[in-house]
């Protein structure tokens, strides 16, 4: 009658020993950056040389924001409103009669990259 008894204990110890492999609560989870609100919407029509802006969630550092058009770098505001970023930025004045997409890269304070974008017709 011992044995069945030693048998169990020994697996309930095992068990128990394998909780911490499984559960390391120190490790944090790759948070990537989160992008909305998009202004103007996706697929709207914008006169050359339009305003384009979005909010940046709180985990993304700033620094990091890069937003291109078409291969061209946009120069940013950056604001801190409500524990996240209000970005904002312009189209290139080059860009006329097309479709474009406004790419936005960055990276979070986890060290994790995320990326987003919308599109846009230039009339």
């Amino acid at each position: 009658m011992k044995t069945p008894s030693l048998i169990t204990l020994t697996l309930m110890l095992a068990s128990s020993q394998a909780w911490p492999y499984g559960s390391d609560s120190s490790s944090k989870a790759c948070e990537k950056p989160k992008f909305s609100h998009f202004e103007p919407a996706n697929n709207s029509t914008v006169a050359p040389h339009a305003t384009f802006s979005f909010i940046a969630s709180q985990q993304t550092l700033p620094d990091s924001l890069q937003v291109t058009v078409k291969g061209q770098p946009v120069e940013l505001t950056i604001t801190a409103k409500n524990q996240v970023f209000y970005v904002q930025g312009q189209l290139p004045d080059s860009l006329n009669n097309e479709f474009v997409r406004i790419n936005i890269a960055a990276d979070s304070t986890h060290k994790c990259r995320g990326a987003d974008g919308w599109l846009l017709k230039i009339e």
